[in-house]
């Protein structure tokens, strides 16, 4: 039977979502979910299941091929596979264990971890699953002797090389090893779109400096009319730009499919914690978008410029017009930033022709 939510419905996220992304939010749902659950039972639990699911599809091989059947059924329903009843039996106590691990049950993570080795003596994702444990624990030497069996099952698995390196320096005394991923290429474009952004960036800041022959009668707070509404068009410019020239992903992956787990599998578009608290205050949406980011445990870049980019422009009015600053400081980036959201919807609706076909 087709499932009416696509398993990006179900995790809340978009069709762009790198896979750390995916397993960010996996663990973020797990961690949420019925609190009082022991690991396995989770998994007796029919709306948890929806939940692995869509997890085994977006962090498997068969993600592309999903994701491209959903892009051309257009919204029609299309069927989620159901990966985990194919799963063996030690696969699945690996995955309780991960759970347990995730909502800070480490003695039964460790006992299905256990489990699942005595199902198959070779999973070295369990080995490393008990090195984690013990590592959280304290217990670096133990530890290091689970990611040692782990690597003898999978010597060219660098991910378990590395656990052993930061558990030995733990151990040692010294500072651990970080790993930093690579940026996607998100500042690698052509001449032509830094050509575009600068002119926009000119034409913003000369738009500024108009303002200077006449600014009109006091509209809101004793700022005036023609200041608010520049300051709303140069939002607009700020957005599409940045948009269209994909520094910024699709503002409906970001701001509208992208959605904030609440208690349970509940969720919200990220939207509704940055754009409408921004109408408001703007300095408001900051400080919720931060909220945000870190009980989401995932920061947008695109979201974070969108903020910065924003606070700049409000900040440049204000010093240039110190007799509004304080006003325009207060109000004027709610302006700006529901600018910015209309140009960044704008550019998101065309096909830019550097980005990548997919």
């Amino acid at each position: 039977m087709a499932n009416i939510e696509s398993a990006y419905h179900v995790l809340g996220l978009p069709y762009d979502a790198p896979p750390s992304q995916v397993r960010t939010r996996y663990r973020q749902l797990v961690r949420r979910y019925e609190p009082d659950l022991e690991p396995e039972q989770l998994f007796e639990d029919e709306p948890f299941l929806r939940i692995v699911r869509a997890f085994l599809v977006l962090d498997s091989p068969r993600r592309s091929e999903y994701t491209r059947q959903l892009r051309a059924s257009r919204g029609a329903p299309v069927e989620t596979p159901d990966l985990y009843t194919r799963l063996p039996r030690d696969s699945k106590l690996l995955l309780a264990a991960e759970a347990g691990v995730a909502r800070r049950q480490y003695k039964a993570a460790a006992q299905l971890a256990k489990e699942t080795l005595q199902e198959n003596a070779r999973n070295a994702r369990a080995y490393a699953l008990l090195g984690d444990i013990l590592r959280l624990q304290g217990k670096y030497g133990e530890s290091i002797s689970m990611y040692n069996y782990a690597i003898q099952m999978e010597p060219d698995n660098r991910r378990y090389w590395q656990l052993m390196e930061e558990t030995t320096a733990l151990r040692e005394g010294r500072r651990a090893p970080r790993s930093l991923e690579d940026e996607t290429g998100r500042w690698h474009r052509p001449v032509q779109v830094w050509l575009m952004l600068g002119v926009t960036a000119v034409f913003i800041e000369a738009s500024i400096l108009l303002l200077q022959a006449g600014r009109g009668p006091a509209l809101f707070f004793g700022l005036p009319a023609e200041m608010l509404a520049v300051a709303a068009l140069d939002g607009i410019l700020a957005g599409i730009a940045l948009s269209a020239t994909d520094l910024l992903n699709s503002y409906d992956d970001e701001m509208i499919s992208y959605s904030v787990a609440a208690y349970g599998v509940q969720m919200a578009p990220v939207a509704v914690f940055t754009l409408l608290p921004g109408l408001v205050c703007f300095w408001v949406a900051i400080v919720f978008y931060a909220i945000v980011a870190y009980l989401d445990e995932h920061a947008s870049i695109a979201i974070a410029m969108a903020l910065f980019i924003t606070a700049l422009l409000t900040v440049a009015f204000a010093f240039i017009y110190p007799e509004v600053s304080l006003a325009f400081l207060i109000f004027g980036g709610n302006f700006i930033w529901a600018g910015f959201n209309a140009g960044w919807a704008i550019g998101s609706l065309r096909t830019s022709p550097w980005r990548a076909q997919e």
